[in-house]
């Protein structure tokens, strides 16, 4: 029988991790939702590339980077004004008003950790391509502690958990009309814990789409058109460019747009491609990755809270085992959790 339009894969991290590992290719099932909503039981998959006939589906829009402005801090609220090269900070309790001249055309600001009470945030000016550090105290009083080089066409941020360090890039979908032969491969390390907050430039891999920082906050990961940049923060030499980790076996054949997704502990990757029927995980530390296959194609994918299960989502009719199966009914994909 033909299961419903949507469906969706559980990949179990713990089972990457021993694939990462091996030269063998895995044998892995896709875990659906069965008729009362729980997941398990075996039935019958498709293999990668097949098809039903149907159009391919529209994978889901990721729309967590459209909300930049205004940035919130605990009560406070910042927002700029890039024509007046004011940022203003608002109490959302008191409900006034506090401004602070920043550099020339404040655009894109990050709020940081700050005492209780206080308020921090860091903010790209794009005409004078700077950055100026402001912080408030719990009146609200706004001082500007620092203003630091940063490179051409930054658009935004990346902070580690404990303020230290904040990467400033270039996200390209965020640039109008942007030309094709342009990589955007500059990014902007800022220690902002330094006696004096300085900046340290780099140079990625082409076309960055997603930037991650680990726990430990001591690696950022630049997720780019050619694989992912690990950044070192805190090495020897201060921050810098440590590997580029492949995605594929043929990365200039690898155009197909893709999302990508790093568990928080900063040791392996998930990378869904538009179109196709699996999900490449990837051992970071070692630079292996290892295909997935799946019933169909993959329109989104995410990581659960602990990062223990990427969730894949397919959206389209797939065949499930017949009603004598456990685990196979309407709503999904038949198969065994892995």
């Amino acid at each position: 029988m033909l299961g419903a339009k949507h469906g969706c894969a559980i990949i179990s991290v713990a089972f990457v991790v021993a694939a990462c590992g091996s030269d063998s290719s895995p044998s892995l099932s896709a875990g659906g939702p069965a008729s009362n909503g729980s997941f398990g039981g075996s039935g019958t998959t498709l293999p990668p590339g097949t098809g039903t006939g149907e159009p391919e589906p529209v994978p889901e829009k990721e729309l967590e980077s459209a909300f930049r402005v205004p940035v919130v801090s605990g009560h406070w609220v910042w927002t700029a004004n890039p024509l007046s090269g004011r940022v203003a900070l608002i109490d959302a309790q008191a409900f006034t008003v506090k401004t602070a001249l920043a550099g020339a055309g404040p655009t894109y600001l990050t709020a940081l950790p700050a005492e209780a009470g206080a308020s921090r945030a860091l903010v790209i000016n794009t005409q004078s391509e700077d950055a100026t550090l402001l912080a408030a105290d719990e009146d609200g009083e706004i001082q500007v502690l620092a203003t630091v080089p940063v490179h051409q066409g930054a658009n935004a941020w990346a902070v580690t958990s404990d303020g230290r360090f904040a990467v400033a890039w270039t996200d390209a979908t965020e640039v109008p009309d942007a030309d094709a032969s342009e990589g955007f491969q500059d990014i902007t390390v800022i220690d902002l814990m330094a006696k004096e907050p300085t900046s340290r430039r780099l140079s990625v891999g082409y076309r960055p789409a997603r930037v991650f920082v680990d726990d430990d906050d001591a690696h950022v990961y630049v997720v780019t058109d050619s694989g992912i940049d690990v950044v070192a923060l805190d090495s020897d030499e201060g921050p810098i460019v440590e590997r580029e980790v492949q995605l594929s076996e043929d990365p200039a054949n690898d155009t197909a747009p893709r999302e990508v997704n790093v568990t928080p502990n900063g040791e392996y990757a998930f990378v869904r491609r538009e179109g196709k029927a699996y999900v490449t995980a990837v051992s970071l530390e070692l630079g292996t990755f290892v295909d997935v296959p799946l019933p169909g194609p993959v329109t989104d994918l995410d990581l659960n809270a602990d990062a223990t299960l990427a969730v894949a989502v397919i959206r389209q009719k797939t065949l499930v085992a017949g009603g004598d199966v456990v685990g196979a009914g309407e709503g999904g994909q038949a198969g065994a959790g892995v």
